[in-house]
């Protein structure tokens, strides 16, 4: 009662008193967008109208960009149908607000299903229950999920939600539905496909299935290649959203000798997966090996790659299918939190914003910034953020050798619950901090 209590308090405090008024105010427009499309029977020409809307209305290119994908529009859609019979658009009011806390609450309930789904996942592994309570417990405690999903107000669970969807396929052994699956989750953001490719490596190696899979899981998306990607909407939008976010750009940067460094470590994890021979009857051998070969690819990710805090719900939901299983779950945590706090600081700074705390509701003035935490540190010592992304590489790569060199067969599940349960005080802490930055320091 006591956990449920302190969650519930986290994802309130999250919900009303960090009104991070951008993200999700504009996935909310993007939905109402979308809605108008359909009204006018003109779905195929989404983004050309999308495009001309905030064109007509004059509004700044900030606008314009959100609208790049008309999957992530679609739940925000179905989110903003009950208001879309009196209003057609939203504007920086408190009606704006309001739909702001309406559409963080319903992310707040997502990440709620999410862990409820976690559940699926170990059921289809046929797993204990001992060891469910340990994974739902990680990964609902996780200060890194709850800053990327709620208080920094992104809709991103959703693909990590279909991912959970795909994975007790997988497990099963039908490839093809997991394919499928995973393909909408594909659409929906790209990150999901680093997941996709290793994991189908791990059980497929025959050339035939792995290009089976892989043609189905891209499939969703070349549909909406030929069907909605085109126009000059389309093309403004998507140069718009290259030049501020520019993810496969960011794959490739960050070079040493004219090569990324997590392209050589994502292709050396994918030539382990496909060498490596592991038996697919083994259910708890493969998730294990599944959700290592997962956390490595987000850890290199995390390590290598200008990220943004939304991309790395995965390495957390991958930690916590592995600690339950790994002989030092101490050690393990231990590094993990810190892990997540550096990542929090690090997701801060490469934003250059004050995502934790702008427009909140206990700001005294509307359009004040103030200054964020990472503004601070940076303050003491420019050197900071080189610091934090070093501590990340190497934190990283630790928890990865514990986990590649310390996994249990002992049948051992139980995770202590007070160092999980105890990160959401970190929240609690980067709150408080924040609040004291934007109304004393600021």
């Amino acid at each position: 009662m006591i956990e449920k209590l302190l969650f519930v308090t986290g994802v309130i405090f999250a919900i009303i008193f960090v009104n991070q008024l951008y993200d999700l105010f504009m996935t909310a427009k993007c939905g109402l967008n979308l809605i108008d499309s359909i009204k006018q029977g003109r779905l195929l020409d989404y983004y050309d109208i999308a495009y001309t809307k905030e064109l007509d209305s004059g509004n700044s290119s900030m606008f314009f960009g959100y609208n790049y994908n008309i999957f992530i529009a679609l739940p925000a859609a179905v989110l903003m149908l009950p208001f879309s019979f009196f209003v057609d658009d939203i504007y920086y009011n408190t009606f704006g607000e309001f739909v702001t806390l309406y559409m963080k609450a319903a992310v707040a309930l997502m990440v709620v299903w999410s862990i409820k789904l976690t559940q699926k996942v170990c059921e289809s592994c046929e797993m204990p229950a001992e060891y469910n309570r340990s994974v739902k417990i990680v990964y609902a405690f996780s200060p890194l999920m709850l800053y990327i999903s709620i208080l920094f107000g992104q809709i991103d669970i959703m693909y990590v939600i279909l991912m959970l969807i795909a994975l007790p396929f997988y497990y099963k052994g039908r490839y093809r539905m997991f394919s499928l699956i995973m393909a909408f989750s594909v659409v929906m953001k790209l990150i999901p496909f680093m997941a996709f490719i290793p994991l189908i490596l791990l059980v497929n190696k025959k050339i035939r299935d792995i290009a089976l899979n892989s043609l189905i899981c891209i499939s969703v998306k070349l549909g909406t290649l030929l069907l909605f990607e085109k126009g000059t909407g389309y093309s403004a939008i998507m140069n718009l959203m290259s030049d501020w976010h520019g993810f496969i750009n960011k794959l490739f940067a960050d070079k040493v000798g004219g090569h990324s460094l997590f392209i050589i470590a994502f292709a050396a994890i994918c030539i382990y997966c496909y060498m490596k021979d592991i038996d697919s009857g083994d259910k708890k051998n493969l998730l294990y090996h599944s959700m290592l070969v997962i956390f490595a690819v987000y850890a290199s990710f995390a390590a290598f790659v200008d990220w943004h805090p939304q991309w790395l719900i995965p390495l957390v939901l991958s930690f916590s299918f592995l600690i339950p299983m790994c002989s030092k779950k101490h050690e393990g945590m231990l590094l993990f939190s810190l892990l997540e706090v550096l990542m929090i600081l690090g997701g801060d700074g490469k934003l250059k914003t004050i995502y934790m705390i702008q427009n909140g509701l206990l700001a005294s003035d509307y359009y004040y910034d103030g200054i964020s935490i990472s503004g601070i540190l940076t303050n003491i010592s420019p050197v900071i953020p080189s610091i934090i992304d070093s501590l990340i590489i190497v934190i990283a790569a630790a928890v990865i050798c514990i986990f590649v060199k310390h996994n249990s067969n002992s049948g051992e599940y139980k995770v202590e619950r007070g160092l999980p349960v105890g990160r959401i005080l970190v929240l609690y802490t980067l709150l408080v901090g924040s609040f004291w930055c934007y109304t004393f320091v600021g």
